[in-house]
């Protein structure tokens, strides 16, 4: 199905009042803390209002609703001991129903957190990346999945908040914030992964080595785990099943898969522009760190690709490429370099977008008018 004009135009305007307030956002050179948290709301609004009023659009608009309403029945107790559902997403839902009397404004409230965390988060380097592209890209990556996986689109806002504070060594804050969007989604403990690769290469001996032509140990025991893990990972996903409280994940299982290599190739593409700006990975020290949290991507990929349950767990490695892509290309001398590194991702992400949201309606989020 090819996405309708009208639908379009309406997804595509709300973008647009998006992108004008985050070219708008770093030139005011603000610095009174409270019009900071405005702007970045008043950037996040366009975007959450299609959310908000949309009416039976998306795959799980339906589902959503009665999930909603079936929690609103349930008392606080019941949200953390009953619920089917991920703990920390029910006690939310029914705290809101406190406040809120209909589903809509639900709808508008979780487009709009998980929004106004990635885009809060990602404004702390607003001196060192292009806000109108992350807002971009996190639409192009994002946004028509938060219109169904809601949960799990605000664990990635989520868990980029936790990485961010991992960067900043404030280990122990970033693992709170981990472990607490483990209760809205489970994947989230992917951030445990992020959490011990920032520790290992943030370290003071990996740090003193950056500049060196000679790769650490560490380093290349790393790289090769990463590239030896898409061959392994169908024998451990194997054992796994076999363990008794885990059996009951068994038919995530993909029975039938091929080599794999088109996950290979994309990943191949996602870090090509950064590879060949090394020099601007290793200048930095949270640079460094993000670029080998990056390079999970791989594994997490090919756990997804052989069982259903993580196939969409790739999502949070790839908003993390888009951070250090954009960080990598702004610390590039050579114009022309920047601006095909920039040209790149945004074909890589523009792709994919087209066919996949536009033309295939994946979600079915078009049309937007029912």
């Amino acid at each position: 199905m090819i996405a309708d004009i009208y639908s379009v135009i309406i997804y595509w305007t709300g973008l647009f009042c998006t992108l004008v307030l985050a070219a708008i956002y770093p030139r005011l050179k603000i610095r009174n803390k409270v019009f900071n948290v405005l702007w970045i709301a008043l950037m996040c609004l366009p975007l959450s209002i299609i959310a908000g009023m949309r009416s039976y659009v998306g795959t799980d608009y339906v589902n959503y609703v009665r999930i909603f309403n079936e929690i609103k029945e349930l008392t606080f107790f019941e949200c953390i001991t009953h619920s089917y559902l991920d703990r920390g997403f029910a006690f939310i839902v029914r705290s809101l129903w406190l406040v809120v009397f209909d589903v809509k404004v639900m709808f508008f409230i979780f487009a709009f957190a998980t929004l106004f965390i990635a885009f809060k988060t990602v404004s702390k380097y607003k001196s060192e990346i292009s806000m109108v592209l992350f807002a971009l890209f996190y639409y192009l990556i994002i946004y028509h999945h938060s219109l169904n996986v809601m949960r799990q689109c605000l664990a990635i806002s989520l868990l980029l908040w936790s990485l961010s504070l991992m960067l900043e060594r404030r280990y122990i804050r970033g693992l709170i914030v981990c472990l607490a969007t483990m209760l809205i989604h489970d994947t989230a403990f992917i951030g445990i992964a992020f959490l011990i690769v920032i520790m290992i290469f943030d370290s003071k001996k990996q740090q003193s080595k950056l500049e060196g032509r000679k790769i650490s140990l560490i380093r290349l025991i790393y790289y090769c785990a990463v590239f030896v893990s898409i061959f392994i990972i169908p024998v451990l996903l194997d054992i796994m099943m076999r363990i008794p409280f885990l059996s009951a994940y068994q038919h995530y299982g993909v029975d039938s898969v091929d080599i794999g290599l088109g996950r290979f190739a994309y990943f191949v593409l996602l870090l090509a522009p950064v590879v060949i700006m090394w020099k601007n990975v290793v200048s930095d020290r949270k640079v460094f760190s993000l670029f080998h949290v990056v390079l999970l991507y791989l594994p997490i990929s090919f756990v997804g690709y052989y069982f259903d349950w993580a196939s969409r767990m790739n999502l949070y490695t790839t908003i993390m490429v888009v951070l250090l892509a954009l960080l990598v290309i702004r610390k590039e001398e050579k114009w022309w370099l920047r601006m095909a590194g920039y040209l790149w991702y945004i074909a890589v992400f523009a792709i994919p977008y087209v066919t996949d949201i536009l033309v295939k309606n994946y979600g079915e989020t078009f049309p937007y008018l029912v």
